[in-house]
């Protein structure tokens, strides 16, 4: 996925999140090799806050108070404390920092795509020398000079709802006095969630059930985008 992005000069536009059995900061610094910037923790904080990995967590029966809504096993075993979090989360960051250290690298934005610190060993079977492994390891040539890691805060919305914003301008009048009325507007498939907004100005001012006896109309010419009506 890194390597596509950055073919595509996408990857300065998209957060690229690796989870999934992550338990130390060598994981973090092995994820941030690959590409990943942002790294998701679940199992191993549950288990810092109590959990025993018992597998029963869908039927709400779990014996350490973690995973369960009885109000009865969560003030009788829960034994989770805040601190107990930031003590795991500090230790990461530390082992984390230590690797980074040991590799040379000054931050961990530095490392991210770095598979040039990556090296292929033999394995130990035949089927381990199968293994091709050149398509991660390597860097594509029209990745050239592409950012390696986000660098927006955000990304502005492809739909910024300028139909919907027009229709609320155009039938507030209507709304605000009560006195309904049709209006008529031509859609296009990238108009979406088209009849949001006026419904949130109606609920706003009369409730769900407002309007009833004088509601407004709106006659729709095309093919609308997703949600329509919602």
């Amino acid at each position: 996925a890194h390597q596509a992005l950055r073919v595509n000069d996408l990857r300065g536009k998209v957060r690229v999140q690796t989870d999934g059995g992550l338990k130390t900061g060598l994981d973090v610094i092995k994820a941030a090799i690959l590409g990943a910037e942002s790294f998701g923790f679940g199992s191993t904080p549950m288990i810092a806050l109590g959990c025993k990995y018992l597998r029963i967590c869908h039927l709400n029966n779990c014996a350490t108070g973690v995973a369960t809504q009885q109000d009865h096993l969560r003030q009788e075993h829960y034994i989770g404390e805040p601190q107990m979090l930031i003590n795991f989360f500090h230790f990461i960051a530390e082992e984390t920092r230590e690797w980074l250290a040991a590799l040379g690298v000054a931050s961990l934005k530095d490392l991210i795509g770095r598979v040039d610190l990556l090296e292929v060993l033999p394995g130990e079977t035949e089927k381990h020398a199968h293994l091709d492994l050149s398509a991660l390891l390597t860097s594509h040539p029209a990745a050239e000079g592409k950012a390696q890691y986000c660098e927006v805060e955000g990304n502005a919305p492809f739909d910024k709802g300028v139909l919907a914003e027009r229709m609320v301008e155009e039938m507030l009048p209507a709304i605000e006095s009560s006195a309904g009325g049709q209006f008529n507007f031509n859609v296009v498939n990238c108009d979406r969630s088209i009849g949001a907004r006026v419904s949130g100005e109606i609920a706003r001012r009369y409730g769900n059930l407002g309007m009833e006896a004088h509601p407004v109309v709106m006659n729709l010419t095309g093919t609308a985008g997703q949600s329509l009506g919602v």
